[in-house]
């Protein structure tokens, strides 16, 4: 697993996604309109958003114990409610 960091000032929202992630969602995806992922202790979204961004069809409901983890998702240019 990644490691988890809040995003710096030089850090431009970006982080690749895991290989196996986005082969499962690729995988589940094929013969579905829609696809909805629940991420339990998202952090503060590394997973999350390379995920949304290799496949906009993608419905997440993330979420996480740490207030402050939530924020910072929710501050991402890609976060929008209901996807």
């Amino acid at each position: 697993r990644g490691a988890t960091h809040a995003p710096s000032d030089d850090d431009d929202g970006t982080h690749e996604t895991n290989d196996d992630s986005d082969d499962v969602v690729r995988t589940e995806l094929q013969d579905k309109k829609e696809l909805i992922l629940l991420e339990a202790g998202c952090g503060v979204g590394n997973t999350l958003y390379p995920l949304l961004q290799s496949h906009p069809e993608l419905t997440v409901f993330a979420v996480d114990f740490s207030p402050t983890a939530i924020r910072i998702v929710q501050s991402h240019l890609l976060y929008t409610t209901g996807r």
